[in-house]
């Protein structure tokens, strides 16, 4: 047989043995026992466009790694089982949603790690639980942008590059558990951010530029089981005494996360979310700051709307030891280094340390005063807060008169 002959037959052979042509997927079929579903991988095959032929019981379809930079609905229109699809790791700049495409029992969405720079058009996908879109390109969101997704349920927005939120931008979303908003760059948070997210529970707020929230963010009815706030640089002033009250009320609920070998780490750590500033401050954790505001009734830790003491920014501590009751003249207020003068009440004790650090006290500037008794009766003895200070001044020789002394931080 000339050899042009056997060239011939042997293609013949192999296509009539099945084998793969043009239209078979370079993908690979198998089914997923956990969720009974056949789960077809087409991972890390070079893709620039959808492969045809997928079957049409395809339950999990995994497209992740490839180089796909446009995708529609529409090309996964056929697959009416598909409850599961994976897009990340693509270059993707655009989801066509459009053309009365929908994909009604589609249940997660996987655009993570994309090129996206704006919010597509979500709609087409009424099933929808699960909608990742980490590590993207988004700067803002629009108000509104995930309504049509009504069973949404879980939100991954982390490591975008967004800078502010709407009111509104969750609106809509009365299912939603977790939404994670870590590593962008917002500064600020609009107070009804959260209004009408009963649902939610889990909320990530770490490593952005946050200094503070508005009073009330924190809607009434919602539980936190995880609440994250670590890593942003808050000013512990008077405007933070409303997240300060919420940490020390939930402390239990307030977390932190490191990426461990293989997994993630996560610890309920409420003293990781800690003050930048002012100076003074830094590093100490949020729920152990004090501040003297002078509230909307005149309370001495008031709220947002009090005012200051001193100058805003400026904390000073003041050091209060126990004494027995004075029969003395009328006090005499603290002086430079020291908070202002305090209006007098009729409660006859107290001391005034000028200075910082306990250990570096002259203990000869010591300043009679009479403490507020709205400021005395949050004062409790030997608190755990005072216990760094108190051992600072173990070796001085006046320490056994400091015994039963107190630590209030001033004020803003």
């Amino acid at each position: 047989m000339p050899p042009c002959a056997l060239r011939v037959l042997l293609a013949t052979l192999v296509a009539a043995a099945g084998a793969p042509d043009a239209a078979t997927p370079p993908c690979e079929s198998e089914m997923n026992k956990i969720k009974d579903l056949l789960q077809v991988s087409c991972v890390g095959r070079g893709l620039s466009s959808v492969p045809a032929g997928l079957p049409t019981d395809t339950g999990i379809l995994l497209l992740g790694s490839n180089r796909l930079s446009r995708v529609s609905l529409a090309s996964f229109q056929h697959l009416s089982a598909l409850v599961e699809l994976d897009l990340s790791n693509n270059s993707l700049s655009a989801l066509d949603t459009g053309g009365g495409a929908s994909l009604p029992g589609l249940q997660q969405l996987d655009l993570s790690h994309n090129g996206l720079q704006s919010l597509p058009a979500l709609q087409g996908m009424p099933a929808l639980k699960r909608l990742a879109l980490a590590h993207n390109a988004l700067s803002r969101l629009p108000a509104g942008g995930f309504r049509a997704l009504r069973a949404l349920e879980d939100l991954e927005l982390q490591g975008n590059g967004i800078r502010d939120l709407p009111e509104g931008a969750f609106a809509g979303l009365q299912k939603l558990r977790d939404v994670d908003l870590a590593d962008n760059l917002l500064e600020e948070l609009p107070r009804e951010l959260l209004a009408g997210l009963g649902s939610l529970e889990i909320l990530r707020l770490e490593r952005n530029r946050l200094q503070r929230v508005p009073e009330g963010f924190f809607p009434e009815e919602n539980y936190f089981a995880y609440l994250y706030l670590a890593e942003n640089p808050w000013v512990c002033d008077c405007a933070l005494l409303y997240l300060r009250d919420y940490i020390l009320e939930y402390e239990t609920s307030v977390y932190t996360r490191v990426q461990g070998p293989g997994m993630e780490i996560t610890e309920n750590k409420p003293e990781s979310v800690e003050c930048q500033a002012p100076a003074p401050e830094k590093g100490r954790p949020v729920m152990h700051f004090q501040a003297h505001c002078q509230g909307p009734k005149g309370d001495s830790d008031g709220g947002q709307g009090g005012a200051a003491t001193t100058e805003p920014h400026s904390i000073l501590h003041t050091t209060l030891v126990r004494t027995a009751p004075s029969t003395a003249g009328p006090a005499t207020p603290c002086v430079s280094g020291s908070p202002p003068e305090v209006p007098q009440s009729h409660f006859p004790w107290g001391f005034c340390l000028e200075g910082h650090n306990p250990a570096e006290l002259n203990l000869g500037h010591i300043w009679t005063f009479e403490v507020p008794s709205s400021l005395a009766n949050s004062i409790s003895p030997k608190e755990s807060v005072c216990m760094r200070e108190r051992d600072q001044q173990a070796n001085h020789p006046n320490s056994e008169s400091l015994s039963n002394w107190y630590l209030t931080s001033s004020s803003i």
